[in-house]
């Protein structure tokens, strides 16, 4: 405990007035930020270290919109500040931290049931809602996150640079399969911007022990964003039960019924019937885009965090997630056809 408590220095500790008799232990789920729980006393919070490709303006955007979301009843963490009244604190070696409550609840990696696909989807719809009557400036934005040319472009790149890696040759025949898939994509149309959580996969879901869904963690992805690729990164993780490391992924119908049912009873104000039909192709998509940057990192290992437990490199493990959401574009594709029905039934309904 005290070697964990060692990766961190004293002056953060004392800034988030963390005290020496809390205990702390490392919490290794998520791709980007460093991240600890803390027990002190009955109070438990999450401490983390920022990922330098955020901005530390994202704090500001943050606190807006939880003040917002509690402001009409919606359970939220909310950012705990230092001793000197700031939001984050900047150790010697420069890198950022901030402290957050602690929400208790389950959090899921894939859906156990197609129930807890409509709580994800009950809650989104709600999350989108409340925030479409919010007027704030944000002072980070993310730019290009789903700009599938400039990943596509990437891959492309990474794949003429890196032939002497060892997974080179499994790596570029399915760097050569999403390129040609690419090709047969239909041209995504952009809608209106709206404020988003911006990464609603499943394990950004804190659900209760009935199952219901509490409220949405790791915010550090808030902003303005078309809502087709905020439900198409959405579906992509909720529907599928076997989970990003499966090389045999699948898109559950049942799952996507389920999940944009509870999503069309919070947000339908929000849908006109052509957008929301347009929800499927945005799934396929985003599984393709992903499979690109998941592929492009099997050779540049430099982005992704991988599972140092079940692989034996990041090239394996990342190259094993790009083969799922690949897998998963492609069985999106063959059963939209039957989510657009599902879809049309909404607005029949």
């Amino acid at each position: 405990m005290d070697k964990i408590r060692d990766e961190i220095e004293p002056l953060v500790l004392a800034e988030f007035e963390v005290s020496p008799e809390s205990t702390i232990e490392r919490i290794r789920i998520g791709n980007i930020n460093k991240t600890y729980f803390i027990y002190q006393g009955e109070k438990q919070y999450i401490l983390q270290e920022l990922n330098p490709i955020f901005n530390p303006a994202i704090h500001y955007d943050i606190v807006s919109v939880t003040e917002h979301l509690s402001a009409h009843g919606f359970l939220t963490p909310h950012i705990q500040k230092t001793r000197q009244n700031e939001l984050w604190f900047t150790d010697s070696k420069g890198h950022v931290w901030r402290m957050y409550d602690y929400i208790v609840g389950h959090i899921h990696s894939r859906a156990p049931s197609p129930e807890i696909c409509f709580e994800a989807g009950h809650l989104a719809g709600r999350f989108h809602t409340c925030l479409s009557r919010l007027e704030y400036q944000f002072q980070s934005n993310r730019l290009g996150v789903h700009d599938f040319n400039r990943h596509l472009s990437h891959l492309k790149s990474v794949i003429e640079t890196h032939k002497r890696h060892d997974a080179y040759d499994d790596v570029a025949s399915l760097a050569n399969k999403i390129i040609a898939k690419s090709e047969e994509l239909e041209s995504h149309i952009d809608g209106d911007k709206h404020i988003a959580h911006g990464d609603l996969k499943l394990n950004n879901f804190v659900f209760s022990d009935e199952g219901k869904a509490l409220c949405l963690i790791d915010l550090d992805t808030l902003g303005p964003m078309d809502l087709l690729f905020e439900l198409g990164d959405a579906f992509r993780s909720w529907c599928n039960p076997q989970g990003e490391n499966a090389e045999d992924s699948e898109f559950d119908l049942d799952c996507f019924e389920t999940g944009i049912c509870g999503y069309w009873k919070s947000a339908h104000s929000l849908w006109k019937k052509e957008d929301l039909l347009r929800v499927p192709m945005c799934v396929e998509r985003i599984s393709l885009e992903l499979s690109a940057r998941y592929c492009a990192d099997a050779l540049e290992e430099s982005y992704f965090a991988w599972d140092r437990e079940n692989y034996a490199s990041a090239a394996e493990h990342n190259f094993q997630r790009a083969l799922g959401q690949f897998h998963l574009s492609e069985s999106v594709k063959g059963r939209r056809v039957a989510a657009e029905a599902t879809i049309k039934a909404l607005f029949v309904d």
